[in-house]
């Protein structure tokens, strides 16, 4: 998610000029809650959708906004299950900075490596067509939708949208713009050693330029 977020975030931005996008995040829900009961026996999602902000620093560097990116997902209480919970339980509380996520324009799904589900085992995908996923008459919770999955170890997009609201020409260049973004981020990791965050030394206060700096007089 660091990565295709930070992609779709240097997109969403070539579109409309600005360096924070609000997207509705989805996930399966199945995060670990402490003494929450043990769902290790169950199957299937249980879909956790949460509103999520993207703020792009203004330093250009790829690395460095990959980085700003990645700590603000970290920053997210259990990826965001959180959220769900308090608009069900509390529904018309009205809770301060609770938006609701169907409000977003961006929903955004990563549903995984289904290459790592199907290996070894005795399920494999169906080649058969399973037909429509979504009903032809449901009404959209969200303008652009899109979907991301690694099947025959191809990374895979689906990027459907509201036909009222967006042409297929502008879809087709928020697409381009998407690839060329992720191609560039790949490129920048495939060159770089990588880069700590604040996240990742679990330490208060300390911002990435502080780290940084701690980082670049340790290999001085």
């Amino acid at each position: 998610n660091d990565l295709l977020l930070t992609a779709l975030a240097l997109a969403l931005e070539q579109q409309h000029g600005q360096r924070a996008s609000r997207i509705a995040l989805e996930g399966h829900g199945r995060e670990p809650l402490g003494d929450a009961p043990d769902v290790a026996r169950t199957v299937g999602w249980f879909t956790s959708i949460y509103p999520v902000r993207l703020e792009l620093p203004e330093n250009p560097d790829p690395g460095y906004r990959l980085r700003a990116i990645k700590e603000e997902l970290r920053a997210i209480p259990h990826k965001g299950i959180g959220f769900g919970l308090l608009t069900q339980i509390c529904p018309d509380e009205g809770l301060p900075g609770l938006e609701a996520t169907a409000d977003l324009p961006v929903s955004f799904n990563y549903l995984g490596q289904f290459d790592q589900d199907f290996a070894g085992g005795r399920w494999s995908p169906a080649a058969e067509n399973a037909g429509a996923e979504i009903a032809p008459a449901m009404r959209r919770s969200h303008e652009i939708d899109i979907l991301a999955v690694v099947t025959a170890g191809v990374l895979r997009f689906s990027l459907t949208h509201s036909p009222r609201r967006f042409s297929v020409a502008a879809m087709e260049k928020l697409a381009g713009d998407y690839r060329q973004a992720l191609e560039m981020l790949v490129d920048h990791c495939l060159q770089s050693a990588g880069g700590l965050t604040p996240h990742d030394i679990d330490y208060d206060g300390l911002d990435q330029d502080g780290l940084d700096a701690i980082l670049d007089n340790l290999s001085a």
